[in-house]
């Protein structure tokens, strides 16, 4: 005697693509975890008093605290630990946080890597694959001051960047390549 199977309406309305992102988002979660992060010194009980807050805050404090200048590098670190996805989100595009933190957001999360890309502080290896047209005028400037820019190079690609679409159009690394040449691609 077999009793009949009772399925949950939730349970029918799971596609299998939708379990498939929810195994990748997962992954992701895991894949978060492992991220080797360095232990920055922490200086003050204030400091490890808003650690605590960032771990267990809401949501909209991890928010507003992702979008301050000048934190302490802990707290930074501790925002991204905290896998909030708006925080991080906004954690990517601020130009204040450390430069390892946004090439770890640019590397290991696929939502918020691309403004991680985009953020002036990230390096040119970053950037590279992005497209000239997406930047800002501080991303692109500070691109070619990392890449030791001539003036001649620097205005090239100022003008490069002022008549391409925005969003979009080349990749900057081979706007940097039509402009210094393919072996000049780091200084």
């Amino acid at each position: 005697m077999n009793s009949p199977v009772l399925r949950s309406p939730e349970a029918t309305r799971l596609s299998r693509s939708t379990l498939e992102w929810k195994k990748d988002v997962r992954l992701q979660e895991i894949e978060y975890r492992s991220i080797p992060m360095p232990i920055p010194e922490i200086e003050s009980t204030e400091e490890w008093d808003m650690i605590r807050r960032v771990r267990v805050g809401t949501s909209e404090f991890r928010w507003f605290l992702a979008s301050e200048p000048d934190l302490p590098e802990s707290l930074y670190w501790a925002l991204l630990a905290s896998q909030d996805d708006e925080a991080v989100s906004v954690l990517a595009g601020n130009s204040d946080a450390p430069r390892a933190l946004l090439e770890t957001i640019a590397r290991c999360d696929p939502l918020n890597g691309l403004t991680a890309r985009h953020n002036p502080r990230v390096s040119p290896e970053v950037k590279n694959p992005t497209r000239i047209g997406d930047h800002s005028y501080e991303s692109i400037d500070q691109y070619l001051i990392d890449m030791d820019a001539t003036e001649e190079q620097w205005a090239a690609l100022r003008h490069l960047y002022e008549h391409s679409p925005h969003p979009g159009g080349v990749l900057l690394e081979e706007a940097w390549e039509s402009i210094a040449g393919p072996s000049d691609t780091r200084p």
